[in-house]
């Protein structure tokens, strides 16, 4: 699974140990805490699914949380844009390397 937060323009994205949501995803859980925050955050598995994303970050799409769950990260963003932009920088991270990344997305919500 990889977390990947970001404020801006500047993304950042870490590998977490398999298994890191059982515990979590209760309201009193530390999600609930980045939930909180007014900048995105997700989690997406090896599938490039999202298991779990913050309001801030479905507000920026114009979306509810649930409405993002569950889907992958092409079918939010579009093959073309997850090819070009993403993949490569996430696929680092589900490696287990820490990576820092900075770029300008327009989300079209805000």
């Amino acid at each position: 699974m990889a977390i990947v937060t970001g404020k801006g323009s500047i993304s950042y994205l870490t590998k977490m140990p398999e298994g890191f949501l059982s515990g979590y995803l209760r309201p009193s859980g530390h999600l609930a805490v980045l939930d909180a925050i007014s900048f995105p955050v997700t989690i997406i598995n090896h599938q490039y699914t999202y298991e779990w994303v913050n309001s801030c970050y479905s507000s920026a799409h114009g979306k509810k949380p649930l409405d993002i769950i569950g889907k992958t990260v092409p079918e939010v963003w579009g093959w073309e844009f997850f090819n070009k932009y993403i993949k490569r920088d996430l696929n680092r991270c589900l490696q287990g390397q820490e990576v820092h990344q900075e770029d300008w997305i327009d989300f079209s919500a805000l």
